[in-house]
């Protein structure tokens, strides 16, 4: 039996490791996908797949990288859509978005949401022909206001814009999918 090939973008932490450790767990092949090279490699090598560096706002990247887990590993038959960004790291508090800088802006959509999108383009036609699933990790704030910061930051809830309006956008990019690839024989969910 052929060896399931598993493809996961912002695998190198968070959940994207965590997914990535469980699909080698069940016996996937994985190509561990990161911006930070060097982090996908470590995680890569613990699983025993592939670390691939790949900027998920470029869709040149993210073709490159289904292309070098294509050559090595074999046709993803998962892609898990995971890479994200906020606008401050974890720790720091959440910037008002009066504060944002227009280039954190586009940096933040770039990676949280052309990246789903290059993703799409990348691995429905795939999926498609042959078969597969795609997931894209989202979060319940894609259905409404969801304040994730303790009772001491009442007053910081407005800061949680980024997460909403991603998660939000994602929801909608995603769910048209949902039903056409499975007429075809693939499939394409959200993780909340």
């Amino acid at each position: 039996m052929e060896q399931r090939v598993a493809l996961v973008t912002g695998g190198a932490s968070g959940i994207g490791e965590e997914v990535c450790r469980l699909l080698a767990e069940h016996q996937f092949l994985v190509a561990v996908c990161d911006i930070d090279r060097e982090k996908a490699e470590t995680v890569a090598r613990s699983i025993g797949g592939i670390g691939v560096e790949c900027d998920v706002a470029s869709p040149q990247s993210v073709q490159s990288a289904a292309s070098r887990c294509t050559a090595e590993l074999g046709a993803p038959d998962f892609a898990h859509l995971n890479a994200g960004i906020m606008t401050s790291t974890p720790g720091e508090p959440y910037q008002p978005i009066e504060t944002v800088p227009l280039d954190a802006y586009r940096k933040i959509m770039g990676v949280n949401l052309d990246g789903v999108f290059n993703g799409l383009q990348t691995f429905l036609p795939t999926m498609q022909e042959r078969g597969g699933c795609i997931t894209v990790t989202a979060s319940i704030a894609g259905l409404g206001f969801v304040p994730v910061d303790s009772p001491l930051h009442r007053n910081e809830t407005r800061r949680h814009w980024t997460h909403a309006s991603r998660r939000c956008c994602k929801r909608g990019l995603t769910s048209p999918h949902q039903r056409d690839l499975s007429w075809r024989g693939g499939h394409c969910h959200r993780a909340a």
